[in-house]
């Protein structure tokens, strides 16, 4: 081989380490590293999604409490003179509720959940229960505790179609509005909010909540069987229905 054919051989290899090379390294790393993304960003939004918005920061509280003999894992005791309620307390069929506030899929239960309660409540127990997913919703526990100072006053139901019907504006101040435009004394709503005073309750819910395998809301139980998601009006019915004739 010449001393030419050799060089140009050697320059051809020097071109292909020195450009050819490093451009598909380079290339190699961005779709990785592209992938590798992708997948994280995936696999938050498949929680979120799963999690009802879900929740996943509850697994030690679950733990803590998942040998208490307190509470019978096989069915909700709603503790009425704790918890806001709707209907008559010697109804043989409850339904309780486990929601966030701030949870879009609770609004969207919200108009069918208030429909049947319009329609069921002389002869179904309707009960609320907290579960405010704070890693996904800023403000789902301030909301919750303003309702729970609101049903201080009495003022729990009129809160409670306030915040889901003013889902978007959730802050501090927008709280202390709806509770004057309810009608609640604002000295004694703002003291109650502004010491936390229901923390303890609300967190009581969550806790209870993760005892009865809540994952995500809305939940909801229908003597002591569990329902996750968001019911057509019709189905709902028919559950009650079918619980009443039982």
């Amino acid at each position: 081989m010449s001393e030419i054919s050799r060089q140009a051989r050697d320059n051809r290899k020097s071109f292909w380490v020195s450009s050819w090379g490093i451009i598909i390294l380079i290339c190699v790393f961005l779709i990785l590293s592209g992938l590798v993304a992708f997948g994280i960003t995936v696999w938050q939004y498949k929680e979120k999604i799963e999690a009802g918005e879900m929740i996943t920061e509850f697994e030690n509280t679950n733990a803590e409490f998942a040998n208490t003999n307190e509470i019978d894992p096989g069915r909700i005791y709603p503790g009425r003179d704790n918890n806001p309620f709707l209907g008559p307390e010697d109804s043989p069929v409850e339904v309780i509720f486990f929601e966030d506030f701030e949870c879009p899929i609770c609004k969207q239960l919200f108009p069918v959940k208030k429909a049947i309660i319009d329609e069921y409540d002389d002869r179904v127990v309707f009960v609320f229960r907290h579960f405010p997913l704070e890693s996904i919703h800023d403000n789902a526990m301030n909301a919750a505790l303003a309702a729970e100072c609101a049903n201080e006053q009495g003022g729990f139901w009129p809160m409670h179609d306030k915040l889901f019907q003013n889902q978007e504006n959730l802050s501090e101040t927008d709280l202390k509005i709806y509770a004057q435009q309810i009608g609640l004394n604002d000295t004694q709503f703002e003291v109650c909010f502004d010491t936390r005073k229901y923390d303890e309750e609300i967190q009581k819910d969550l806790k209870e909540g993760v005892l009865h395998q809540v994952g995500g809301t809305p939940t909801f139980f229908v003597n002591g069987e569990k329902f996750e998601g968001v019911p057509t009006e019709e189905y709902f019915r028919q559950l009650l229905d079918f619980y009443l004739q039982k």
